[in-house]
Order: C-alpha cells, then structure tokens, then sequence
C-alpha cells in the first residue's frame, strides 16, 4: 500500500483524534502571538565579522544614525506653521528635545536647533550665525526666516514640508536604549505640548518599534 494512502487511512479512522490534536496546537500558538515582537534588524541578518558590518558599526557608535526619530508637528487649525505661536512650539520642543536622556545634540535638526546655522556673505566678510536665534514675531522677521529657509537648498524641503504645514524636528540618540523605549521618550516629549495647538506625528525608528499595543494607545500623535 502506498505511504500516502496509508496516511490517509490513518487520519480518516482517527479523524477526532487529529481534530483535537489541531485544536489543542493552534491554541498553544494563539497564546504564544501574545508575546510576539517584531524585529526590523537589519545588522541581525548580516554577517557580524564582514568589514562593511565592522565599519558601519563603529561609524554608528561615534556618529548615531540608526536611532533617528522624524517628529512632525502640524497645526491643527491647519495653517501653515510661519506664526509666531507655532514656532514657539518648534523651539520649545527643539530644547526638550536636546534634553532627553542618550541624545545626540549635534544631530538634532529643526528650524531652531543649535546646528543648523545660516551663512551670509556681507562686504567680504562670512557671518555665521542660529538660523532661528530668537522665535520672529512680525510678518517681517517671519518673512525673513522663510526667505532664509527655502533659499538654502540644504534647509529646503528638510526643516518645512513643500506644503509648508508641517516642521520637521529630527532627533537621533545614541545606541542602547530599545525602540520602544525611544518611542517613550518622544512620546513623552509631544505630551507636554497637548494645549499649545500642535498635533506631533512619528517616523524612523520609533515608528518600527512600537508593538501592536502601543499603536493603539498612541497612534503616533498628540492631541
């Protein structure tokens, strides 16, 4: 007799047998999903000696970028973010930002962080100086401040969207700390900002590490 039809004859005389057994193993696996996580590493699945992997480890660990959080805050009233109260906001959440445990300061990018800097020549001479010192507060300065944004094509499109309703603050922090531990942080960050009028949105790694859970009590905004 064939091994497949006496596989066959095995499983149809002991048909409730089998049923069980399937039931009782798709439990066991249904509770075991409960503790499932996903991980999105890709060095995991490199060879961990290779030179490339070697290098770029120790790129990572003097220069960050594997940690990289892309905050956008929108206005809910849906302007766009050249008011003095909004970018009130991008500098408020700028230096909270660079107050967070394990960040790395001169990888932090926004219309006022420290290390974005705007250059101007004038009368042979360079002046160096904060893109955003102080927060403008007539139509002037603000106007000022855009001219000066979208003249530079390393500002453009990086600090404000094309449409110009969002502000884009970048936060990078050092290797160590989990992704969802990240993520608390941010989180954390865009809470203390709820009554200023400003919806904060998530990408990068905080967006690839939260669980299915934390998704659902945050669904990367604040409100």
């Amino acid at each position: 007799m064939p091994a497949l039809e006496r596989y066959t004859r095995f499983v149809t005389r002991r048909r409730w047998w089998v049923l069980l057994s399937v039931l009782l193993a798709t439990l066991a696996v249904a509770t075991g999903m409960r503790r499932l996580r996903s991980d999105f590493n890709i060095e995991s699945s490199l060879p961990a000696d290779h030179p490339f992997v070697r290098i770029d480890r120790e790129i990572r660990r003097e220069f960050g970028g594997r940690n990289t959080v892309i905050m956008a805050l929108i206005p809910r009233d849906g302007g766009d973010v050249w008011r003095p109260e909004v970018l009130d906001v991008v500098r408020d959440a700028t230096l909270a930002a660079l107050r967070l445990p394990d960040v790395i300061a001169q990888n932090v990018v926004s219309l006022a962080a420290p290390s974005v800097r705007w250059v101007e020549e004038s009368g042979g001479a360079i002046k160096v100086d904060y893109l955003m010192r102080d927060v403008p507060h007539t139509a002037d300065e603000i106007a000022q401040l855009r001219s000066r944004v979208e003249g530079d094509p390393q500002t453009k499109s990086m600090l404000v969207t094309p449409d110009q309703r969002a502000a884009l603050l970048i936060v990078d922090f050092w290797e160590g700390p989990t992704g969802l531990e990240l993520c608390n942080r941010v989180r954390a960050l865009a809470d203390g900002f709820r009554d200023r009028g400003v919806d904060f949105y998530f990408a990068g790694r905080c967006s690839r590490s939260w669980t299915r859970s934390s998704r659902r009590r945050w669904r990367g905004r604040s409100r």
